[in-house]
């Protein structure tokens, strides 16, 4: 009968494999509970909305090598109502402006509403 695993590959590879695999579907797992959660709000069109101003922005990525251009994203939005703040997951926004988002609770995932 041959030997299913050779003696060079071993059983660590094996298990090595097989941990990085077990860990990597624990972190997707973790990552997209979120949307999970926020799937019933997508099929009741049940979003948040948040009127406020960008205060500031969670990230800045800069690119280009000579001439280098930063792109800020997830905006920290202040409520005008309550004045709290909540870092929102949108782009096309300026710094020091007043937005209308329509956002889920759990992911921040965010859409500005065009202003009437």
């Amino acid at each position: 009968m041959k030997k299913f695993i050779s003696p060079r590959v071993g059983w660590a590879s094996y298990f090595g494999i097989l941990l990085f695999v077990l860990v990597a579907c624990v972190f997707s797992g973790i990552r997209f509970q979120l949307f999970f959660r926020d799937y019933r709000s997508v099929e009741e069109r049940d979003f948040q909305t948040i009127t406020g101003t960008v205060v500031d922005y969670g990230r800045a990525v800069s690119s280009g090598d000579i001439t280098s251009e930063t792109f800020y994203s997830e905006p920290i939005v202040r409520d005008n109502d309550t004045g709290d703040e909540i870092r929102l997951d949108c782009s096309g926004t300026s710094w020091d402006e007043t937005y209308t988002f329509l956002y889920l609770e759990n992911t921040r995932l965010a859409v500005i509403v065009p202003s009437e």
